[in-house]
């Protein structure tokens, strides 16, 4: 099978190791998508990629040898709160050379909770959380004991010691915990002589696997980054027949903690699992006990005699240096043996941590609002707010009439188009990334990007037939929706778009009304005149979902890192939350007659929070409760939503021209309030 892909399309190439051996390269793409190559041996792979930058000088090569400069970067982006836990571990196991492309050496993440049986979890209580400075085969008592034993033992008999038979992650694990998606369906099936293994040792319950790690010896693996991300990962989704156990028990769907189960609502419950799953991961607790396990995985911990104390040595092939020593003595007839140990024992990451990681002064996340605190409200005294941000601690107000005003600043008037600015402009007509504002509705069917510090234009992009409809942007990525049925994808590169888009996005037959982004997933939606919502794949550019809902001139969508599409549509009183394969998740009652005019869904996803013509809400997704008081904003119409920084408040914009902002601490508020008396504005 032939592949090509234009120069422009690669955003860089890591240098990698296969089985051990240094001869491999992987290509990631500006869409997200990556590619693997074993070029079997490393005079090889130089020539390969002395081959690429010769064709394209600005190549970017990476490696995880010399991973300095990128691991400081991250591990600062940590501290500071730049990068959530995912996103660091995500990082780091990219650093350490972990790849989704190579089930040898998958991306590895830490069993985190200890509790999957109570019927509520307490993420403040130390006893919900597994031991994070030990590895997970060494969390009781009795079996670190052991696991000493069993080292002491080998060393005393001569023997090469190790306290692990094999390793935390290898291409069976990777196969046992996803076994009900493909790819990984298939690579168990071929693990097992062509059939899945007996029904009682399939990956079955959370519970059940959390007490093998605690109960048996043989039983130290550690997670994989779809338990804080993939809801299907425990759904069987395409009805794979597992068998029953001894017990006459069938084997289909993952059984979830109690914690986490909505009823009988399977798709619900895993999504809802999820959601707690990725929220433990961030918590306080976690993120103080995370750095030891990194010291165990990535760090210093690792090797030598502070893996030992540890109680963290593995099979010695699970190790480059031993490996690669012993492969050059052995003669050929031995060595594909010992290739093929490698690829199904495991391999330990590389060592990118040498001394004591250091932990984070970054702030968990605000949960929700309190609307009986103190809340801040001062007049903008200008044109109806369609637009809120924040820069550089300031809050950014843009207009319908394309007017931008900046807290404790003048009256900033964007180019306009004098055809356009008789049309009432909305929401879905303005975007931001970082200090750049995207606007659109213009009639030379243009869409534009202006300076929010100054104003000044910075771009006019004319792609589209047709007039442009709606923008959403989310980091770097932009989707524009238009008239002509299509939607064009586009990337920030230095706050500046390039000149043509990465990708159109097709199957609307009519004008398209609204967009949504979601990079986290690589995801973007779309509804069109008729209530047509598509949900499309970035990467390949094809339809995830179709939903139909009732033609409506105001239907609202957000979409949520956790895989999840709200849709609001003016016809009905509720909210319909639907999965990335099109099913429905659930629907959220509104107050009747509360027209709604935003979504917005917080950081890590679990919470909904609409604005409408009556009150503010906040929804936990996958409860079904309100996530805090209704505040009552009764003729006062909420225009526009944003957080701030780090969702330490939210900002609520009224059609009466005040803007309201909740504050996560008491002692921000009377700091902002008193400076905002200062300048007059409160």
């Amino acid at each position: 099978m032939e592949r090509a892909w234009r120069w422009d399309e690669v955003q860089e190439v890591w240098q990698r190791r296969f089985l051990h051996r240094h001869t491999a390269l992987e290509l990631f793409l500006r869409d997200g998508r990556s590619y693997f190559f074993n070029c079997f041996t490393e005079t090889a792979r130089d020539k390969v990629l002395s081959a690429m930058q010769t064709f394209c000088v600005v190549l970017r090569l990476a490696s995880s040898r010399t991973p300095k400069g990128p691991l400081r970067k991250a591990l600062e982006d940590w501290q500071q709160g730049r990068l959530s836990n995912l996103a660091y571990l995500l990082k780091l196991n990219q650093l350490a050379g972990r790849s989704y492309n190579d089930l040898s050496q998958y991306p590895v993440f830490p069993w985190v909770l200890a509790d999957f049986q109570s019927p509520k979890l307490n993420l403040s209580s130390t006893s919900s959380f597994r031991d994070l400075n030990v590895p997970v085969g060494a969390q009781t008592k009795e079996g670190r004991e052991e696991i000493h034993a069993h080292y002491e033992l080998m060393r005393s008999s001569s023997m090469v010691p190790f306290h692990f038979g094999s390793h935390y992650s290898t291409c069976g694990l990777v196969a046992y915990y996803l076994i009900r998606l493909e790819p990984f369906t298939s690579v168990a099936i071929d693990l097992q002589d062509g059939k899945f293994d007996v029904a009682d040792r399939l990956f079955s319950s959370m519970a059940s696997a959390w007490q093998g790690c605690l109960q048996n010896a043989g039983d130290f693996k550690e997670l994989v980054p779809e338990f804080f991300g993939l809801p299907e990962a425990f759904l069987n989704i395409n009805n794979c027949k597992f068998g029953r156990t001894q017990d006459g028990v069938e084997v289909s769907a993952v059984e979830l903690p109690v914690w986490s189960r909505c009823g009988e609502n399977g798709l619900k419950s895993a999504y809802h699992f999820v959601s707690l799953h990725r929220r433990a991961l961030e918590c306080e607790l976690a993120t103080e006990g995370l750095p030891r396990w990194l010291d165990l995985v990535f760090g210093y911990k690792q090797k030598g005699t502070p893996a030992i104390e540890a109680l963290n040595v593995f099979f010695p092939y699970t190790y480059e240096d031993v490996f690669c020593k012993e492969y050059a003595k052995a003669v050929a007839g031995d060595r594909q043996s010992m290739l093929q140990q490698v690829a199904y024992y495991g391999q330990t990451p590389v060592q990118v941590l040498l001394s004591t990681h250091q932990g984070s002064s970054r702030k968990a996340e605000m949960q929700d609002w309190d609307s009986e605190n103190e809340v801040l409200k001062y007049n903008v005294s200008y044109s109806k707010t369609v637009l809120l941000t924040q820069l550089r601690g300031k809050v950014v107000c843009v207009a319908d009439n394309r007017m931008l005003r900046t807290e404790g600043g003048g009256l900033i008037s964007l180019e306009s188009d004098p055809s356009a600015a008789r049309i009432p402009l909305r929401s879905q007509h303005f975007a931001v990334s970082g200090k750049v504002l995207i606007s659109c509705f213009y009639s030379d069917c243009s869409f534009k990007t202006h300076s929010l510090e100054t104003g000044k234009q910075l771009q006019l992009l004319q792609y589209h037939l047709f007039p442009v409809t709606c923008v959403a942007c989310e980091d770097a990525l932009l989707i524009v929706g238009s008239e002509d049925c299509t939607l064009s994808v586009w990337r920030f590169r230095m706050e500046r778009l390039e000149d043509k888009p990465d990708a159109l996005l097709l199957g609307h037959r009519h004008p398209i009304l609204r967009c949504a982004v979601d990079a986290t997933n690589d995801v973007a939606a779309s509804v069109d005149s008729t209530g047509l919502v598509l949900l499309h794949a970035l990467g390949s550019q094809c339809v995830l979902a179709i939903m139909h809902t009732p033609p409506s001139a105001q239907v609202v969508l957000a979409l949520s890192r956790l895989r999840v599409l709200a849709v609001y549509n003016r016809t009905c009183e509720h909210v319909d939350l639907f999965t990335h394969t099109g099913a429905k998740l659930d629907t959220l009652a509104l107050q009747s007659g509360d027209l709604v005019e935003v979504l917005l869904f917080s950081q890590a996803g679990h919470l909904l929070y609409t604005g409408g013509s009556q009150t503010v809400s906040s929804f936990h997704v996958f409860s079904q409760r309100l996530g805090g008081r209704v505040i009552k904003v009764v003729d006062k119409t909420v225009r526009a939503m944003a957080f701030a920084a780090q969702e330490t408040a939210l900002l609520v914009a009224l059609q009466s021209n005040i803007v309201l902002q909740f504050d996560a601490k008491q002692a921000m508020r009377t700091a902002m309030a008193q400076d905002l008396m200062n300048r007059g504005l409160w």
